[in-house]
């Protein structure tokens, strides 16, 4: 219910924590951003609306009330918050949604393409489909090949990953009242769970079973390779990609004895690395883990 806030190595800075009814007060956080200032914005959907706190001090804050409940938001600009999954009496009106800052409304930017099929029936791939690289923003439309790139009140196709592992819209009408035959499909691609741009390429994996798959769109030759990061000790077992900084990609990975023997095991760590595996412990924070891509 709060959100904390560390340097760059490591060392805590601030918190915040606002849990109420009052004013710069929120009751259901369900997601949260930082703009190129430094401002700190926090998803509301009890109240249909997004708090902005003031990076230099949370007692500075704007409430931007949205008037609709949404899954998700990313700021675009100084003016345009973009938001995805928009509902309307329990069903989603629209994929993507802008609101303006400067005219205080939010504005459709895309319709579902699939508009007889209720998504909330059908289990979740990723915990988002709102991917940030910088000041860029992509988006997925869950059970189809487009990923698409948001600028201010509009949108452009960013990649199209064409493939015959879609679900059909039939298949997916009777997968409604059958979670269980989504979960254990091994024949189709079910989601995609992240797609992040660095400076070299895009990093893209789908979510199918039982293990999820990664590609690498090359900026430098336009190719498409097919990675291999499930045997990739340095990155614990954990596959969930979660975001990325410059050229780094992150992963995250939470304490467990298991996840130590096997941290421990890694060839030629240095020794301020091992001391970080030897004191970690269950109160610990997740231990992040950057990793880059070989182009060779």
């Amino acid at each position: 219910m709060g959100i904390l806030i560390f340097n760059e190595n490591g060392k805590f800075i601030k918190a915040l924590y606002r849990v109420g009814e009052g004013p710069g007060e929120y009751i259901a956080p369900i997601d949260f951003d930082v703009d190129g200032s430094g401002n700190l914005y926090i998803a509301d959907n009890a109240r249909q609306r997004i708090i902005k706190y003031s990076g230099n001090n949370f007692e500075q804050y704007e409430e931007m009330d949205l008037g609709c409940y949404f899954m998700e938001f990313a700021v675009i600009d100084k003016e345009h918050i973009v938001l995805s999954e928009i509902y309307n009496q329990g069903s989603v009106k629209d994929k993507l949604a802008v609101y303006s800052q400067k005219d205080k409304k939010v504005h459709p930017l895309l319709k579902s393409a699939l508009t007889e099929i209720d998504e909330q029936r059908i289990p979740r791939g990723s915990s988002h489909y709102l991917y940030r690289s910088g000041d860029k923003v992509y988006f997925y439309q869950r059970f189809t090949p487009e990923v698409y790139t948001i600028h201010g009140a509009s949108i452009d196709m960013a990649a199209n990953l064409l493939s015959d592992k879609y679900f059909k819209e039939e298949e997916l009408k009777a997968l409604e009242s059958n979670s269980r035959s989504f979960m254990v499909d091994m024949k189709h691609i079910k989601d995609i769970n992240a797609f992040y741009e660095t400076p070299d390429g895009y990093f893209c994996s789908l979510s199918t079973f039982p293990l999820p798959q990664f590609f690498w769109i090359s900026k430098i030759d336009g190719n498409i390779r097919n990675l291999n990061l499930i045997e990739e000790n340095k990155l614990l077992g954990n596959l969930t990609i979660n975001g990325v900084a410059d050229n780094y990609l992150i992963c995250s990975s939470n304490y467990s004895e298991e996840t130590v023997k096997s941290a421990l095991k890694i060839d030629k760590l240095d020794e301020s690395t091992i001391q970080v595996f030897t004191s970690w412990n269950e109160d610990s924070n997740p231990i992040l883990i950057l990793f880059q891509l070989s182009h060779q």
